[in-house]
C-alpha cells in the first residue's frame, strides 16, 4: 500500500511541476510548437542528418521543411527499394517528393550494408576469415579487397534506383559497425593467424588494424561517391572518450 501510494504522490507531483508531460503531445505537435531555427540566407551548411529510429511520415516533413533537415528516407535495403512501386508506401511517397522539388526536398539515404545479410557473408572467400579455437569465423585484417569491392555495388544498387526517380540525395550516411572491428574483439585471434602477423610485420596493432579498416573502407566509398557523386558521404565513427585514461583504452 505504501508503494502504491508513493507512485500516486510522485505522479500527482510531475502532473503539477510539469503539467506538458501530462498532455501526450506528438513528435509532430512538440516541433510545430517550438521555436524554428533561423539560418542566414545564403548559408552554405549541408542539410542536417539524423542517425536513429524511423520518424512519422508528417515528422520528416517538419523537419525538412523548417528544421534544416534533410528528408529522411531511412536505410536504402533492396526491400525498401522494392517499396517504389506502391503508391502508398512511405518510401514511394518521400521520393515522390522529394523529386517534385529537389531544393526543398533533399533526401537523406542511410546505406545499404551486405554485411549483415547471411547470403552475402556466406558468399564470402575463406580469405575474408580467422579462425578461432572453436572454428568459428571472425573477419581478418586481410580480408581481400573483392568483398568490399561486393558491398560497394550492392549497396550503391538502391541509390541509382532513387536517384532513377528523379528524387535528390543529399547526404548518404554509413552505419558501420561491420566487417573488421577492434582489437578487443579480434586481436587474440588475429595473433595465431601468420597471414596477420606477416602483413602486420612489426607494426603497433593499433596501427596495423587503423590502416586496414581505412583501405577497406576506402574501397566501398570510392565506389559510392563514384555512383552518386555531389553527394556527401558519412561514415559513422565513435569518439573514443576514454583515451589514455588506462594502458588498455586502444582496444576498444
Amino acid at each position: 500500500m505504501r508503494v502504491i501510494l508513493a507512485l500516486i504522490w510522485v505522479s500527482i507531483t510531475m502532473m503539477v511541476l510539469f503539467p506538458h508531460l501530462a498532455e501526450g503531445k506528438t513528435a509532430l505537435q512538440f516541433l510545430k510548437e517550438a521555436p524554428k531555427p533561423r539560418f542566414r540566407p545564403g548559408h552554405t551548411l549541408p542539410p542536417l542528418t539524423r542517425w536513429g529510429w524511423e520518424m512519422p511520415f508528417d515528422v520528416k516533413i517538419e523537419l525538412a521543411e523548417n528544421w534544416g533537415y534533410a528528408l529522411e528516407f531511412g536505410t536504402a535495403t533492396p526491400e525498401a527499394i522494392r517499396q517504389l512501386d506502391d503508391p502508398n508506401s512511405i518510401q514511394y511517397r518521400l521520393i515522390a517528393l522529394s523529386a517534385s522539388n529537389p531544393q526543398k526536398y533533399p533526401l537523406s539515404v542511410i546505406l545499404h550494408r551486405p554485411f549483415f545479410d547471411k547470403e552475402f557473408t556466406e558468399s564470402l572467400p575463406e580469405e575474408t576469415w580467422c579462425l578461432d579455437e572453436k572454428g568459428e569465423k571472425i573477419w581478418s585484417p586481410e580480408a581481400p579487397d573483392e568483398v568490399f569491392e561486393k558491398a560497394g555495388r550492392l549497396a550503391v544498387e538502391p541509390l541509382k534506383k532513387i536517384l532513377e526517380k528523379k528524387a535528390s540525395i543529399a547526404v548518404i550516411l554509413n552505419g558501420g559497425e561491420y566487417a573488421l572491428t577492434v582489437y578487443g574483439f579480434g586481436g587474440k585471434i588475429w595473433e595465431s593467424d601468420e597471414r596477420v602477423l606477416k602483413a602486420k610485420n612489426g607494426k603497433r596493432w593499433f596501427d596495423y588494424i587503423s590502416q586496414r579498416k581505412a583501405h577497406q573502407e576506402s574501397i566501398l566509398a570510392d565506389i559510392v561517391r563514384k555512383s552518386v557523386p555531389q553527394t556527401l558521404y558519412i561514415y559513422y565513427s565513435n569518439g573514443v572518450l576514454n583515451r589514455n585514461i588506462y594502458p588498455e583504452w586502444w582496444h576498444w
